[in-house]
């Protein structure tokens, strides 16, 4: 068995090796892979298409894995890292305007468009924003 660890840790040197994106693209074929064995009940032509679309994203992935463009490859997965954190606070923002809904109160800067929380004070309220340090009128009813 050691000797296999080591074959496999000599093969794996100066290759990229798994990353998030590695990670998300085998998910993704295995959700694709089993959206297929679905469709094959009700259209044999969709399920088709839907398993020779994951095999392409798992093929993709193992390409990723076993490549030696380590620079290229970080690049990527950074891409893919900004997006998934944009998504992922999009959606816990959503989730706490709902949970903090009485005691928050969310607006946008005009002029760097960044979303700010202040408290629920009723009234008009002259505001900076932290960021570009625009002063602002905002109300709160």
């Amino acid at each position: 068995m050691n000797r296999f660890r080591e074959r496999l840790a000599a093969f794996m040197y100066g290759r990229n090796g798994p990353d998030e994106l590695y990670r998300f693209s085998w998910w993704v074929s295995l959700v694709l892979i089993i959206i297929s064995c679905v469709l094959m009940f009700f259209s044999r032509i969709a399920g088709r298409i839907t398993y020779i679309a994951a095999l392409v994203v798992m093929i993709l992935g193992l390409w990723r894995l076993l490549s030696r463009k380590v620079d290229k490859r970080r690049r990527e997965n950074a891409a893919f890292l900004k997006i998934k954190r944009k998504i992922k606070s999009f959606f816990e923002r959503g989730r706490n305007k709902r949970k903090y809904k009485d005691v928050y109160i969310y607006k946008k800067c005009p002029k760097c468009k960044n979303i700010l929380r202040f408290p629920r004070v009723v009234g008009e309220h002259t505001v900076k924003c932290p960021c570009c340090s625009e002063k602002f009128d905002i109300e709160i009813r």
